[in-house]
């Protein structure tokens, strides 16, 4: 007898929870897995979370020749104020502001991007936004996951790619960490879990005596179902299949990497921060691949980094305050990561990019000891095929230029201070890294109307960076 699609969830005792994300509980869909676009390349979405203090992360040095950006700065902070001779002015691309012709310097704990930056894998895009920021953080989370303002789009920009190009039984996703909203779709299956050894196929951890038992028969299941190809039965046992498959070989990564590479792995486990420790997930996983590991494919990642939510106690350029030790960990794990891909394969670092950013930057001027929420900020990417260098104008920081305190974002071609928005550095993304054709990628971003400094109309998906 054909069971119903409830029954197959009971008896598979996954109606309560999985390690699989969306896909394996929305509607199930039949999409056929075409060519895998992405080939040998890797791309890692990594979020700031909490809002970003963009104007402390990429500062002023001096005045230039026009635009004031260092006094300007100096009359906006005060005890955040980073001095000059502080600054990381790294060699390499030059760091000076087109528009005003002011040296631009980065925040002095960001030491392991300032050495990627020297080698030309680091791509600077500042001012970037879109049209009436929110500034809430959950909203405008979702409005850069989602890329889309309206919040219609119940899936990620990513996730469009990827229920695109993969079934459910493929498995092309790890977030190390919950909630990879960018990658959100039903059509195939995300692994999320904040440790490869925690990829465990649940089964009762309090009698753990008959776990092959259990798997055994999940699988015989699956199979079952596969074979009576029943409408929606098909759909769920290969999601439990792939489900099982991933259960069993991730968890193993761990050991591997740590005998092949006891170096690095104590590299990791030196920094001692969580960043670091989920970049080392990435790195194993990526190992894995590499290697040919059976039923290791992830090509996609999503990494998170918190605690960027200065109101307070933020800190300027001196070790112990809260955005000094945000960055040194995010930078010397960024760069610690890079070093190993470097040495596991010459042409690693080549095929993988990493995508930086935060939800939104901080307010211009500062409160009494951290700064509000604020608007315009920037992104690094980060890779061995990044056009390496400075992109974008400088946000207008004078005072009588910002409203309710934080920069403003423009679209205008004739203003100097003209922003990037945040979907074509995505668009850019899928079409000169991951391989999306530009139809698709036309359809994942699709452009909005109206006056073009309150909405996204002429999208750019060639920014040179890539």
């Amino acid at each position: 007898m054909a069971m119903t699609r409830r029954q197959f969830l009971g008896r598979s005792g996954m109606a309560a929870g999985g390690i699989l994300g969306a896909g394996f509980f929305g509607d199930v869909l039949t999409h056929p897995a075409h060519a895998q676009t992405i080939g040998d390349r890797y791309h890692i979405n990594v979020l700031l979370d909490g809002g970003n203090d963009w104007l402390n992360t990429l500062v002023p040095v001096d005045d230039g020749g026009t635009g004031a950006l260092r006094s300007n700065y100096e009359q906006a902070r005060d005890s955040l104020r980073i001095p000059a001779s502080d600054l990381i002015i790294p060699l390499g691309p030059s760091l000076v502001d087109a528009n005003t012709g002011s040296q631009l310097g980065l925040h002095p704990a960001l030491g392991g991007i300032a050495s990627l930056y020297a080698s030309g894998k680091v791509a600077i895009l500042q001012n970037v936004g879109y049209p009436n920021p929110n500034l809430s953080h959950d909203t405008s989370r979702k409005i850069w996951q989602f890329s889309s303002r309206t919040l219609n789009e119940p899936t990620g920009w990513l996730g469009r790619h990827l229920e695109s190009q993969y079934g459910l039984a493929d498995i092309k996703c790890f977030s190390v960490g919950s909630d990879p909203r960018e990658y959100f779709q039903t059509a195939t299956n995300i692994l999320s879990a904040g440790r490869v050894t925690s990829l465990a196929f649940p089964t009762d951890y309090r009698n753990s005596s008959d776990t092959s038992a259990k798997l055994g028969a999940m699988t015989a299941l699956a199979q079952s179902a596969v074979a009576r190809a029943e409408p929606g039965e098909t759909e769920i046992a290969a999601t439990l299949a792939a489900t099982l498959l991933a259960s069993q070989s991730y968890p193993a990564l761990d050991a591997a990497y740590e005998a092949e590479r006891p170096v690095f792995d104590g590299y990791y486990n030196a920094l001692g921060t969580g960043f670091a420790r989920d970049l080392h997930q990435v790195a194993m996983t990526i190992r894995a691949v590499e290697q040919g590991v059976e039923n290791v494919s992830t090509r996609f990642f999503r990494v998170r980094n918190g605690g960027y939510d200065t109101h307070s106690e933020q800190g300027a350029g001196i070790p112990g305050g809260r955005h000094y030790d945000l960055h040194k960990e995010v930078g010397d794990a960024i760069e610690l990561f890079f070093a190993d891909l470097e040495v596991q394969d010459s042409t690693l670092a080549g095929r993988v990019t990493m995508n930086v950013y935060s939800e939104f930057s901080r307010r211009i001027k500062q409160n009494d000891s951290g700064t509000d929420h604020g608007s315009t900020g920037g992104v690094f990417v980060i890779g061995g095929n990044v056009n390496g260098g400075l992109y974008g104008n400088h946000a207008d920081i004078h005072e009588d230029s910002l409203v309710g305190g934080n920069t403003v974002y423009s679209q205008d071609p004739a203003n100097p201070h003209r922003s990037i928005d945040f979907r074509d550095i995505h668009g850019t993304l899928l079409l000169g890294h991951i391989g999306a054709d530009p139809a698709a990628v036309a359809a994942i971003l699709p452009a909005e109307t109206g006056d073009q400094n309150e909405h996204w109309t002429a999208p750019d998906f060639e920014l040179p960076f890539l």
